[in-house]
């Protein structure tokens, strides 16, 4: 062969190995039409031949190929049935879903095994409406079905739970999600190891926003059991992305990056850089070091994130690629960038019905002075609602973000009394949440207060409540976290940074390393 390859005889090598080979088209296509002419007999044969080779090598789309093409359907269905989930483990969602259109319909509707792996595939991708009409395809043919084999039966039924709890997730909601994967994580080693994979990931999604982030963390650690058995990195990447959410939550942000790293390496290591698994994956990675003030690999790895598409990754995944995408783009002073990324973000909150997505792209589009979308409601005079008790934690993150919103609208109104709302507004979410576990959460209510303060005027109690915040920021080497605020917080940074210099630092101030007040106030050089 290598020989025919050196001749130039219409055969192209495809890899540095000499394993793999290719026809020129042209002389495919002729040695195709004579065998067509000269052997048509055959044809179907060698079409099973093909099948049975590719199906033995692992080569899933070219068997599938092959069997349609002998006429033999049957046969591909059983290969994607038997196979298919390791394309979803790989996060080859779009490779499985081609197939399985090559398929008759009437035969794919029959099997609650392909609706399964079907409902499995659109959920990853973000599609909940095809991914809902598959999962009750699969549950109306079981409920057809008399289970001959009652322990198969009950596993399709355990995993179909975990499909709808993966719904859930992917559409941002937590309700019912812990009773959905409670069979399956009660019974680890009889199901397969990616459901038990995704129920430990769904609920670590339901434990971030109970706001119980040690439980979160402690659950990743049960699943690092299960993760290696997978066939594919998938459900590991974002278990360990949960795990990294949860981490940063509490402020632990050493163990956050470790955890996305490794989130990371185990997607690229398994299937790539390029792959639909790693570039979910750089999104949270570079949204944390954007904010320990790694600029140029923060922005590289979201750009990377970025190519994936809008509509891809659990709204975490989408507000880090959104926002702090954008939040690069206008450091760099392309605001024409970060207007497009979030008019983006916007568009997807929008078609996926994701209000926690469109509350983070507003309350971004205010941040930057950028145009607000022309439905955002103007902020009310009385502060927020005591009565609006949220329904859930993702329903409170998504009403502080919305009240943040109001908030710094008011701030843009520079009349006394829209001021102190503000304030007392922003006083208002300090207090509520305090005291909670949530110390992300407080930081960021603590740093809208800051500003408020100093755009009222009160720099004295705006400077004490700054330098514990920084304090806070320096432990944790949040080196962009009061940056971003703007122009009152920076003056601020900057008179504690004058004080310390000369030493005139007030005994009401939290002490700061001098160094973090420098290396805040440096200008970026990358």
């Amino acid at each position: 062969m290598e020989r025919v390859e050196q001749r130039d005889l219409f055969l192209r090598r495809l890899d540095e190995e000499g394993q793999w080979f290719r026809y020129h088209h042209l002389f495919a296509q002729y040695l195709r039409q004579r065998l067509d002419r000269d052997q048509p007999g055959r044809i179907d044969h060698l079409h099973r031949a093909a099948f049975e080779w590719f199906a033995q090598h692992g080569m899933l789309s070219e068997a599938v190929d092959h069997a349609v093409a002998a006429g033999d359907p049957g046969r591909a269905i059983e290969l994607v049935e038997r196979d298919g989930m390791e394309l979803l483990e790989h996060g080859r969602m779009f490779t499985l879903l081609g197939l399985v259109a090559k398929l008759p319909p009437r035969q794919v509707s029959d099997s609650s095994r392909l609706q399964l792996t079907i409902a499995w595939a659109n959920s990853a991708v973000m599609r909940a409406v095809p991914a809902q009409a598959a999962l009750n395809g699969a549950l109306a043919v079981l409920e057809r079905q008399q289970p001959g084999d009652d322990a198969a039966h009950a596993d399709l039924r355990a995993e179909a739970d975990v499909v709808q709890a993966d719904i859930r997730m992917m559409s941002d909601r937590i309700d019912g999600i812990e009773q959905l994967v409670a069979e399956c994580l009660s019974r680890p080693d009889t199901l397969p190891a990616w459901v038990v994979s995704c129920a430990a990931g769904d609920a670590m999604f339901a434990d971030l926003f109970r706001f119980d982030f040690d439980a979160a963390r402690r659950r990743h650690e049960w699943a690092l059991t299960d993760h290696p058995r997978t066939g594919g990195p998938f459900s590991m990447m974002y278990g360990y992305c949960f795990a990294g959410l949860a981490a940063s939550e509490q402020l632990d942000m050493a163990a956050a990056k470790d955890l996305f790293r490794e989130g990371l390496r185990l997607a690229a290591t398994a299937v790539g850089q390029h792959s639909y698994p790693a570039r979910l994956a750089t999104a949270l990675l570079g949204d944390l070091l954007y904010e320990r003030g790694e600029v140029a690999e923060a922005e590289r790895l979201l750009d990377v994130s970025q190519e994936l598409g809008a509509e891809n990754g659990s709204v975490d995944l989408m507000i880090a690629r959104f926002t702090t995408g954008a939040r690069i783009k206008a450091l760099r002073g392309d605001l024409a960038a970060a207007a497009h990324q979030l008019d983006e973000g916007a568009q997807v909150a929008e078609s996926l019905s994701l209000r926690r997505l469109r509350a983070a792209v507003e309350h971004e589009r205010v941040r930057l002075n950028l145009p607000t979308a022309a439905a955002l409601p103007a902020p009310p005079r009385t502060g927020h609602d005591a009565r609006r008790r949220p329904v859930d934690g993702i329903d409170e993150v998504t009403l502080q973000l919305e009240e943040a919103t109001a908030i710094r609208l008011l701030l843009k109104e520079a009349q006394p009394e829209p001021l102190d709302l503000a304030i007392t507004w922003a006083r208002e979410w300090v207090d509520r949440l305090e005291g909670r576990g949530r110390h992300r959460a407080v930081l960021q209510a603590k740093r809208l207060l800051v500003t408020c303060l100093a755009v009222a005027g009160h720099d004295t109690d705006a400077l004490q409540l700054l330098s514990a915040t920084a304090a806070a920021c320096a432990e944790h080497r949040m080196v962009r976290f009061l940056l971003d605020e703007g122009t009152q917080v920076r003056a601020l940074l900057a008179t504690l940074r004058r004080e310390s210099q000369a030493n005139r630092w007030q005994p009401q101030w939290t002490p700061v390393p001098p160094t973090f007040l420098d290396e805040s106030l440096t200008p970026l050089s990358e």
